[in-house]
């Protein structure tokens, strides 16, 4: 399954969804791609660290054992984000997990 959405349109229908009770919506979902990262730290990024915290905490959850989402995976990318270690930190992702790449790397 393919999902491409906004992050404010995500957070509202995972909002309702969850309220509903709807969490099958969340079961096939194994990767989540974290475009402009950097964003978490501005006034919009509200709602971005409110969905990774979400799905953060459906992943642990007994319904989700089962599921891809039990050992989603994120990818965070930036062009900007200079505090890589903190953010790694906060997905939960091993030190080896961490990748930095710059314009010499290519």
């Amino acid at each position: 399954m393919w999902l491409q959405v906004s992050k404010t349109k995500f957070d509202s229908v995972t909002r309702y969804r969850i309220k509903d009770g709807g969490l099958s919506f969340f079961c096939d979902i194994g990767l989540v791609l974290i475009d402009e990262v950097h964003l978490l730290n501005d006034p919009r990024g509200a709602s971005l660290e409110a969905i990774v915290s979400r799905i953060k905490m459906l992943a642990r959850s007994p319904e989700m054992e089962s599921s891809a989402l039990a050992h989603v995976r994120f990818i965070a990318v930036s062009a900007t984000i200079p505090n890589i270690e903190d953010l790694g930190e906060w997905l939960m992702v091993p030190v080896q997990g961490l990748k930095r790449y710059s314009y010499a790397t290519f």
